[in-house]
């Protein structure tokens, strides 16, 4: 049989085991709650993370397209360039043989006239 001295000591260490055993508990639940948080933010994180990748490539994959439609572009330009020289110089050839034959209707327009002179 346990003395009243025992009783209440046996009491208050039970009192404050109980305490100490809330204080831990509740410790514990804050580090849970933490940590289901963490996991919520890594999970979002890990998503966005794959949506930012998925972007990445859907851009990488515009600028091949892009950068392929400008070579195109560029080699049209070259191309029109090039036409537009041989164009130019077709024009300066026809300029000149226009000239040539001006000049020789008027040598056949002053023959004529000496002749019906």
């Amino acid at each position: 049989v346990l003395t009243s001295d025992q009783i209440a000591a046996y009491n208050k260490t039970k009192e404050e085991a109980g305490k100490r055993t809330a204080l831990q508990k509740q410790n514990l639940q804050q580090i849970e709650r933490e940590q289901t948080i963490d996991e919520s933010s890594l999970e979002a994180l890990l998503t966005q993370q794959k949506e930012l990748e998925s972007r990445k490539e859907e851009l990488e994959r515009v600028g091949e397209q892009l950068t392929l439609k400008i070579e195109k572009l560029n080699n049209d330009v070259a191309e029109i360039v090039i036409n537009k020289k041989k164009l130019q110089k077709e024009r300066d050839e026809i300029k000149t043989i226009n000239e040539r034959v001006k000049a020789e209707q008027t040598k056949c327009s002053d023959r004529l006239r000496e002749i019906h002179l």
